[in-house]
């Protein structure tokens, strides 16, 4: 290392002051030049094409969440946070619950209310029962006003669940 630096430690030293501040002052320039042109212009440039991306995804977004609501009234399907027509909330929980691989883990379902069920299932997979409370609330507008869930084995649950709502 002293090797390479004994030739710049000369050439400094045959420098006159001037020149020294010279040379020191084309360094920082030299340096701050490099750090823009290969740091910061770089990162700036690919923040803003980011920017640019988001704001087109984000609008693609809003663009599909359009289509997807007209392709359901084409369908004739189910508003979302609306029961069909016609239908009941017994008649949904219980058709959707068989659709959803609890078919046999129902064990009882009864009326609470105008406006509420009160579901019993017993066995159930924990991830199926998740799904299934996900798609009722998404399609249908039903929450789980309470739920008491118990674990039966491994992914296993008996559960008690009140579920309300489906009227807009």
């Amino acid at each position: 290392m002293n090797g390479l630096l004994q030739p710049l430690r000369r050439f400094w030293d045959g420098l006159r002051p001037r020149e020294r501040l010279m040379v020191s002052t084309a360094a920082v320039i030299t340096a701050l030049t490099v750090f823009y042109l290969a740091l910061w212009e770089p990162l700036h440039q690919r923040n803003e094409q980011l920017r640019a991306r988001l704001a087109e995804q984000r609008a693609l977004l809003v663009w599909m969440e359009e289509r997807a609501a007209e392709v359901r009234a084409l369908r004739g399907g189910p508003a979302p946070g609306r029961l069909p027509a016609g239908d009941s909330l017994l008649g949904v929980i219980d058709r959707t619950a068989r659709g959803a691989d609890l078919k046999g883990r129902v064990s009882r379902i009864e009326p609470d209310g105008e406006d509420g069920v009160r579901v019993w299932l017993d066995g159930v997979a924990f991830d199926a029962l998740v799904r299934w409370l996900a798609r009722l609330q998404r399609q249908y507008g039903l929450t789980a006003a309470s739920a008491v869930i118990d674990r039966e084995g491994p992914g296993k649950v008996s559960a008690r669940l009140v579920i309300r709502g489906g009227r807009a």
